[in-house]
């Protein structure tokens, strides 16, 4: 079984997302160890296969890259 949180289990949702949307974004944020200046950024994954370019936003406030937000709609 997979732990949670675990690479794996990240991979089969996104599939998951994937395989019922068509597309899925992933957003990371940084964390405590990361430079003061380091910014948020949201990408798109699944775009290539209906042969879309893929996606990448940076720097934008978090709640903006979320797909309810911005890149979403």
């Amino acid at each position: 079984m997979n732990r949670p949180g675990s690479c794996r289990d990240f991979r089969h949702r996104q599939g998951e997302i994937i395989d019922r949307a068509g597309w899925a974004v992933t957003l990371v944020v940084p964390n405590d160890d990361d430079p003061d200046d380091t910014a948020p950024f949201a990408y798109a994954v699944g775009l290539t296969a209906p042969d879309y370019p893929e996606l990448i936003i940076a720097g934008d406030p978090t709640e903006q890259l979320h797909p309810s937000g911005a890149i979403g709609s």
